[in-house]
């Protein structure tokens, strides 16, 4: 079997940290222990708001959620499940001190909020909540009024301080981790915080500005969409005010094979993106997330192929000039193996598995009953390559075949052996080797004979492909 290397590439991401006079402090292990956490649960606000009036009153419990979600979710001293599960609580028919039985919680923050006023300029009425099973009551049952703009950020923000400073004893006093400056093209992440799923980032206009605590460890880490594999991965823990800034750029690295086909006659040129390259190049820190291309020109600049492709993050992707197309599909004339020549077509669904149809013919003429008869021979195989692919000159594939040779004229076939029908199955394991367009091809065949007998025999064929 084909031998692959799977090669661990080194992750490659930027890091640009600024911030005022303070170092800082990049750690391996939080430390953090999960006994010692209180529960916390952040439900989603209910929205009271007349919906036939103000249609798009549901934005706000999104934002609501969300906000908080991003700050308390990810503090690392309490607990705080997933999204998806805090969405699918209710709390409308019952009240905190049953939720928090059903859920084991030691905090609950929940509430409601309603539209009013004008349609062009609503205000909203917000009602805050924190339940504590200390207490078992509400600790905070508190009313906001602000307005749908950028006004009800503040007010958020004062919901939250009011919120940790009540249940846990936190002081808001926040640091800052700015996420910007994103190159990543076409790639998709998902941007994880202490283990919360905080943004989905889709594409390089990606901002985002994370509050964390000062003196608190968090992890951050990037994960890629495509494979659900590290992009970057990195724990800070910054002092109080104190800001920093995360970019990040998409890269892979892209191997240069060897020219399929190659004329040692000829000189070539080799071009990705522009700019020169030669065969066996390993070209790193390539950005990731777009496409590129890969041109192979003659010695006097005429381009003989093209190839454009798509690389990945952290992607090691190797890419083969070629002298010609090899196409996804070719036709192939063959003689020899138990017929006089033999007409079929393969289609290529991968770079090493290939199957393919035709049907063959020949005669032969009986030495008893001096009779002759033909046969021909429709046939379906399907093959992989161990050695090379399509795009190599030198190939080793093995393969099954299925054929029935079907008789004519059946009388003939009778006065043979009156036992034998005029149509013989046929089972071929085989080998092919290939040169270029060339291929010589061994096969061994099990017979379905009279008497449902089985046989062995073997063929050899060479021919060409087309």
């Amino acid at each position: 079997m084909r031998k692959q290397v799977v090669c661990c590439f080194l992750v490659l991401f930027c890091f640009s940290f600024f911030y005022a006079q303070e170092e800082v402090k990049i750690k391996t292990d939080t430390g953090v222990s999960q006994q010692n956490k209180a529960k916390v649960l952040i439900l989603p606000f209910t929205n009271k708001t007349d919906s036939k009036k103000f249609a798009n009153s549901g934005l706000i419990k999104s934002v609501v959620f969300r906000s908080f979600y991003s700050f308390v979710g990810i503090i690392p001293s309490i607990d705080v499940p997933d999204q998806k599960i805090l969405t699918n609580i209710l709390i409308e028919n019952m009240d905190a001190a049953k939720v928090a039985d059903q859920q084991d919680a030691d905090i609950i923050i929940y509430g409601n909020y309603k539209f009013s006023g004008s349609k062009s300029e609503p205000d909203v009425g917000i009602t805050l909540n924190v339940w504590t099973k200390d207490k078992h009551t509400n600790i905070i049952s508190k009313s906001y009024k602000t307005t749908s703009g950028l006004e009800i950020f503040d007010t958020i923000d004062e919901m939250i301080a009011n919120s940790i400073k009540a249940a846990l004893n936190i002081e808001l006093n926040v640091a800052n981790v700015n996420f910007n400056n994103f190159k990543i093209g076409r790639e998709k992440y998902e941007l994880y915080v202490n283990g919360k799923m905080i943004e989905e980032i889709t594409n390089e206009g990606f901002s985002y500005n994370l509050k964390i605590l000062p003196a608190s460890d968090y992890r951050i880490f990037l994960k890629k969409k495509w494979d659900g594999q590290e992009a970057l991965q990195a724990l800070v823990n910054l002092k109080e005010y104190q800001s920093i800034e995360i970019q990040y750029s998409a890269l892979g690295t892209v191997r240069i094979g060897g020219i399929a086909f190659k004329d040692n006659l000829k000189k070539y040129r080799i071009e990705l993106d522009g700019k020169d390259v030669v065969e066996g190049q390993l070209i790193s820190n390539v950005a990731a997330g777009i496409d590129h291309t890969l041109v192979l020109k003659g010695f006097d600049s005429n381009v003989i192929s093209q190839e454009t492709f798509y690389l990945r993050d952290k992607e090691i992707k190797e890419v083969q000039p070629k002298e010609k197309s090899t196409g996804f599909a070719h036709f192939k004339l063959y003689s020899l193996d138990r017929n006089m020549a033999t007409l079929g077509a393969e289609l290529y669904f991968f770079r090493y598995l290939w199957a393919g149809i035709g049907v063959g013919g020949s005669y032969f003429t009986t030495t008893n009953l001096n009779s002759m008869v033909f046969f021909i021979s429709p046939y379906v195989e399907a093959g992989y390559y161990l050695l090379g692919d399509m795009g190599s000159d030198l190939r080793l594939g093995i393969g099954l075949e299925g054929r029935v040779n079907l008789y004519q004229p059946e009388d003939a076939v009778k006065k043979i052996n009156a036992a034998f029908p005029n149509y013989q199955p046929n089972l071929g394991i085989f080998a092919q080797i290939e040169w270029k367009l060339f291929f010589f091809r061994p096969t061994l065949y099990l017979l379905m004979g009279a008497d449902n007998q089985i046989n062995f025999s073997y063929g050899l064929g060479a021919g060409i492909k087309l």
